[in-house]
């Protein structure tokens, strides 16, 4: 039987997969509609614009012309431009959602295809297309002129509160002149951003303003692009789940009448504000594209072309197996690969939901796990299967943890990823990849230390033996410090090993080696190699076990300098920690320079970043986190009526978040008479805290107040980090 109202309905099919056409053909002649198929994006712009359909389905990936070149094509006609497209993809992820909002589709469907669900999206979209084609024929025909209301005429004079006595009669000549649509022309003879006069009118009307437009929460198929980016209005779903709009003018009478008559406007409820410059952002495509891109990289670049796996580095060919892969899966990992590097992130989770629940993909970045992707369940299989072919996994088992590791070269660049994959419930298993791309050293002076602490720093890694360690948890930026701390001695007179797992940081001069545990070359192995090799530094990246940590402190007591890392919550507790695992007090005591403790925590976006006064309250309870006693004796600043802190607030180079990139709070005990004295007695953590505190240090807590201060982070981070 065939539905009602599809008879005279033509859909345009675009895919360079010939089953795929044939399946659509099938199930929509079978439904009553008439079908135009393409096999390639070019053909199928002709035939749009030839053939003119209701309604057009369109593969994503196709070569030459793809489907967001071929939908932008299509928008750009117009023509073709109030023809709704549906989008066929195998990448709901929040980049494509992203894409496909910015060229002009008006739906996607992830495959498989499901013929319900199809059926389902084309029937909606046809009742799209109608309104479509209404507000075609309205703009035609230029509509009613509606006359601007006194509402206008008031705003305007409000506006000359805001301008100075001397501008005020050119000013005023202009407001007079001023329609409705062209509110914003004002701005530049008044001196003002565009964002100061859409605040001024949502004061006026009390309409909200958002200050960051989330692309997830933008509704596809509401309006048509080319109207939207014109008329700067987009469609959205609001806080309680229902359609809304934002807008940048609602003095524009023309266009609320069209959204109230077409689109489901019923009052001002349903309006936000936000500035002319973050609507259009949302329509440049080239803004989406680079968060598929690295730095320098052109447009026509994909992420394949970008990122190839190293084949070099794999033991074993991927064999017939790589063939099952879906080319869509392997570009989707890929340009998840490649846009974590490029934001900044230095984890990637792959996490298997519940039955029926997408897989879900989320990005550490500055220390805080951000969702990035959401992927249809039926493609989890093969991507899991993909990941554990290039890191030389086996993919036939699910029930035992694996780890392995595979290398990528993006722009020529070799990143390692680490890769952890665990079993979960209902026969699921997760995915931890840590991205270890070769980095630079920086000085110690950019570590971010206090000047009391980069003192102290500096006075014992210069000394010429002992025993340095830098402690954390993992993350916080350890071989980070310790190669600032090298890079500072390196000099030619000087020889300096070190054995790290892997090698993060590479420096000229130094003599660096990765250790491999699986064919039994340990840190304390390597450690016996060095000492045999004339050195006069050493840097050993962990003192996993007791015999690496008794061969560390021999080598410090036999006129070596040597840096080490070990996993404690502060800088007293590695003492304990280190006599814990039995080694001698007095030796250890003798031998120790100085411990290092540093948390990582997340910086306040420098562009957007806000001073405000704090109230007494939040002043006091800032000075208690610091220490009250420690405060007054370390000269804090006294609460005042220009005392003043930093908030975040989010703009677009920080993503909205607020923060951007982090910074290092550090803790220092230096080895003083008085603090070997007390580590020979083998106190417990918070007596010798105390006489560190004595001896000049400063705890986590107190440099993280001191950062906050400085307007530098804020507490919700450093309460974060620090215990």
């Amino acid at each position: 039987m065939v539905p009602k109202e599809t008879n005279n309905v033509t859909i345009l099919c675009i895919d360079d997969d010939p089953d795929v056409l044939n399946l659509l053909q099938k199930i929509l002649t079978g439904a009553g509609y008439s079908v135009i198929v393409a096999g390639d994006g070019k053909k199928g712009i002709d035939e749009a614009q030839s053939r003119r359909p209701d309604l057009i389905l369109m593969d994503v990936m196709m070569p030459e012309i793809d489907g967001y070149v071929a939908c932008f094509e299509l928008q750009a006609n117009p023509e073709t431009k109030f023809i709704p497209v549906i989008f066929l993809t195998a990448l709901d992820d929040e980049v494509n959602r992203a894409k496909a909002f910015a060229v002009g589709a008006a739906d996607h469907l992830a495959k498989p295809i499901r013929k319900d669900i199809l059926l389902k999206k084309i029937d909606e979209q046809i009742k799209t297309g109608s309104r479509w084609q209404k507000l075609k024929t309205r703009i035609a025909a230029k509509g009613e002129i509606v006359q601007p209301p006194a509402i206008f005429s008031q705003f305007k004079q409000s506006l000359l509160n805001f301008v100075e006595p001397a501008q005020a009669a050119r000013i005023r000549d202009r407001l007079s002149a001023l329609a409705p649509q062209d509110i914003y022309n004002i701005c530049e003879p008044m001196g003002v951003p565009q964002r100061q006069m859409t605040g001024w009118i949502s004061e006026f009307l009390s309409i909200p303003v958002i200050a960051k437009i989330d692309r997830e929460s933008l509704l596809l198929g509401v309006i048509p692009v080319s109207f939207a980016r014109e008329n700067r209005v987009v469609a959205r779903l609001d806080e309680k789940n229902e359609r809304s709009f934002i807008l940048c003018n609602p003095f524009d009478w023309s266009l609320m009448d069209a959204l109230k008559k077409l689109f489901g406007l019923k009052s001002n409820a349903g309006l936000s504000l936000a500035a002319p410059e973050d609507i259009d952002a949302l329509f440049q495509q080239s803004e989406v594209e680079t968060l598929m891109k690295l730095p320098g990289e052109t447009q026509t670049e994909s992420a394949e072309k970008m990122l190839a796996i190293d084949e070099a580095e794999q033991q074993e060919d991927e064999g017939e197996i790589t063939q099952e892969i879906n080319s869509e899966v392997i570009a989707l990992v890929n340009r998840i690969l490649v846009d974590a590097y490029n934001k900044r992130a230095s984890d990637i989770h792959f996490d298997s939901g519940f039955r029926g629940q997408p897989f879900k993909v989320r990005f550490r970045i500055d220390g805080v796990c951000q969702s990035a992707y959401f992927i249809p369940e039926k493609s989890k299989r093969a991507i899991i299967s993909r990941i554990k072919i290039i890191s030389n996994l086996d993919i036939s088992e699910h029930r035992k943890p694996q780890s392995g590791k595979f290398m990528v070269r993006v722009r020529g660049e070799k990143v390692e990823f680490r890769v952890e994959v665990t079993p979960t419930v209902e026969n699921n298993e997760n995915i931890v990849l840590r991205i270890l791309a070769k980095s630079k050293p920086v000085t110690i002076r950019e570590l971010g230390l206090s000047t009391h602490n980069l003192e102290a720093f500096e006075n014992m890694i210069t000394k010429p033996q002992g025993v340095v360690l830098c402690v954390g948890p993992t993350g916080s930026g350890k071989t980070t410090t310790l190669h600032s701390a090298l890079g500072h001695i390196n000099k030619p007179e000087i020889t300096i090993w070190t054995a790290e797992d892997p090698v993060e940081i590479q420096q000229p001069g130094l003599k660096q080696v990765q250790v491999n545990s699986k064919i039994g070359f340990t840190f304390s192995e390597a450690l016996r190699s060095f000492l045999r090799a004339d050195p006069d530094v050493i840097m050993i990246g962990e003192m996993r076990d007791v015999e690496t940590a008794k061969i560390t402190l021999e080598a410090s007591l036999t006129g070596h300098l040597v840096f080490s890392t070990l996993h404690t919550n502060s800088a007293a507790e590695t003492v304990t920690r280190i006599i814990d695992m039995g080694i001698p007090v007095y030796n250890f005591a003798d031998a120790l320079l100085g411990i290092i403790a540093q948390r990582l925590t997340r910086r306040l976006c420098e562009k957007c970043k806000k001073p405000y006064h704090p109230d007494f309250e939040e002043y006091e309870n800032l000075i208690h986190y610091y220490d009250p006693v420690w405060a007054k004796k370390h000269g804090l600043p006294e609460y005042s009526p220009d005392f003043t802190l930093w908030m975040r607030q989010g703009c677009s180079y920080c993503e909205g978040k607020g923060y951007y990139g982090r910074v290092g709070i550090h803790e220092i005990i230096t080895a003083t008479a008085a603090v070997k004295k007390a580590i020979k007695q083998s106190p417990d953590v918070d007596d010798l805290t105390q006489i560190a505190l004595q001896e000049g240090m400063r705890t986590l807590r107190m440099d993280g107040v001191t950062k906050i201060l400085q307007g530098i982070t804020d507490y919700e981070q450093v309460s974060r980090v620090c215990l």
